[in-house]
């Protein structure tokens, strides 16, 4: 376009670059040196996983945390595999990440060429998208466009194969792409408009629900903000548990209250019941807007009638109308009704429960809660089983993350470097179950390598809590098997990897152990053994 002439690697770089990104998480391997090679040039950081399923967490992580696109940089066949499961998590959290991968070389389709394989097909049911490069003059234009496609609409990981000679490549810019250009998303019209206020003017206790993409940091005081001038109860839902999930409190008991619920980009599944008519009363009518019309589609075809308007519209862009056109609702009470079932917690919690000598879930939150308050700015991970659901009923930050819709565990270490990658100003604090530990822990590793401060607090309950529970409740606490973990020392092993450990066996002792956790200023992990108790079911008192 101008007449310079460069690599397909480097106008990839250029073109992340120019879209604002400067932090790269990466696994290497040989199909993407180029890449690395390339980002020499353009002042480009690369954090270096132990794992490709990390670098997926920690591009998801800085997405969150930023509200912008994150980058993560996968080599061909085995590391591209390794990070599917991350992307499917990625892809149910509804978070903005492009996916760059190593190919093998297009000359050598079909010859059998080292770890060939048909990334696109693979990847598709995990992504919004997948895409390979055709050649490396375009990759510039390629890249900016998969960063737009992955924010377009409802977020969601975007997926790039690189082939090795298309990195390569030597040429001037082309405006060519292999990427899909996303489809238009149309606003509200004045008649979809005025059916809306009808409908809410005619409901005594509207509802509208959002989904995980208005749980982050940059987008809850404009929900906040609607709520208050629309004088509707506005929740979003990002928890695997749903209805169930302990930071929601009460709310469940509200929710059948509701005469109309206006759900915007919020697919009706299994984190609202389904719809169903256990979920909501039978009078209880349905507005419905996503920026998919499969999802639509899907709804409609089970609820019929009960759904009275879909729009095929961008949820951002819906709300920001209906704050500018939709007159105050009338009723009195219903916002506040709705906010005191969410932050109700039952009386008892108020008083230290007895343990004996042990470390319950609430104590261990509980005194963990002054940390929170003195960096209300902190980047706050929760990750895990049954001591995340108690963490999550009690604990709570501006800037708070936790595992997501798709219900896996483990990338709660992956998610604190993320994090502090992008906000390097703030503290990144992370709490986790023993078996959410495992996962990555050799990132602690990557923590020290990379000058990387963050305090993983482990609830140590020397089992798979969350499938002990499923196995007391529904077959019999004498048909308990195979769910045990050992006691084991996650401090130390973060000690011996460069980083600073605690172990903790008493609630007195937890206090002093955070206190030196951190002011170590490294990775530190605090290891507190706790008994393990099933996650809080929360009900108001009758």
């Amino acid at each position: 376009m101008d007449g310079k002439q460069m690599r397909g690697a480097d106008w990839l770089v250029a073109g992340l670059k120019e879209a604002g990104v400067t932090t790269i998480f990466s696994l290497s391997g040989n199909q993407i040196m180029p890449v690395y090679d390339a980002t020499m040039d353009h002042d480009m950081r690369i954090i270096h996983t132990r794992h490709e399923g990390a670098a997926v967490y920690m591009a998801e992580a800085a997405a969150q945390m930023t509200g912008d696109v994150g980058i993560a940089l996968l080599t061909a066949g085995p590391g591209f595999a390794n990070g599917l499961s991350a992307m499917y998590t990625v892809k149910e959290s509804e978070t903005p990440v492009v996916i760059l991968s190593g190919d093998s070389p297009r000359s050598r389709d079909s010859h059998g060429a080292f770890q060939e394989l048909d990334q696109c097909a693979t990847a598709a049911p995990m992504v919004k998208a997948s895409f390979r490069a055709r050649a490396g003059n375009e990759l510039k234009t390629d890249i900016l466009k998969a960063i737009a496609l992955a924010k377009h609409g409802r977020p969601g990981p975007v997926h790039l194969a690189l082939p090795d000679d298309v990195l390569r490549q030597t040429g001037e810019q082309s405006a060519e792409s292999c990427v899909a250009d996303p489809e238009a998303l149309n606003s509200l019209s004045n008649d979809q408009l005025s059916q809306i206020e009808s409908a809410i003017a005619s409901s005594e206790k509207p509802m509208i629900l959002l989904g995980p993409d208005f749980c982050r940091p940059h987008a809850k005081a404009s929900v906040d903000a609607i709520s208050s001038q629309l004088n509707i109860p506005c929740v979003a839902f990002e928890s695997p548990r749903g209805l169930r999930a302990p930071r929601l409190g009460a709310f469940a008991e509200v929710l059948g209250e509701s005469d109309l619920i206006i759900s915007i980009g919020k697919p009706l599944n299994f984190m609202v019941g389904f719809g169903d008519d256990a979920v909501l009363k039978s009078n209880c009518h349905i507005i419905q807007i996503d920026s998919e019309t499969a999802v639509l589609e899907k709804d409609q075809s089970r609820l019929g009638a009960r759904i009275s308007l879909q729009v095929t519209a961008s949820a951002t862009e819906v709300l920001e109308q209906l704050k500018a056109s939709i007159p105050k609702h009338s009723t009195n009470g219903w916002v506040e009704e709705v906010q005191s079932a969410v932050s109700y917690r039952p009386a008892g919690w108020d008083e230290a429960p007895d343990n004996g000598d042990k470390i319950g879930p609430m104590e261990f939150a509980k005194a963990v809660a002054p940390w929170i308050s003195k960096s209300p700015e902190a980047s706050f991970i929760v990750d895990g089983g049954e001591i995340g659901q108690w963490c999550q009923a009690i604990l709570d930050s501006e800037y708070a993350m936790i595992n997501g819709p798709s219900g896996a565990i483990g990338g709660s270490i992956p998610y604190a470097i993320g994090s502090k990658a992008v906000r390097p100003d703030q503290p990144a604090i992370t709490i986790m179950g023993d078996g959410t530990a495992g996962f990555y822990l050799a990132e602690f590793e990557t923590a020290v390598r990379e000058d990387t401060p963050l305090v993983a607090i482990v609830g140590n309950d020397a089992k798979w809590n969350a499938e002990h529970q499923i196995q007391i409740r529904e077959f019999g606490a004498d048909r308990t098997h195979s769910c045990e973990l050992t006691p084991a020392r996650y401090d130390r092993v973060a000690a011996e990897l460069g980083g600073h450990g605690e172990l903790v066996t008493s609630l007195d002792q937890l206090a002093p152990a955070l206190e030196r956790a951190f002011a170590a200023n490294k990775p530190a992990c605090v290891n507190v053994m706790i008994e393990g108790q099933a996650a809080p079911d929360i009900k108001r008192e009758v």
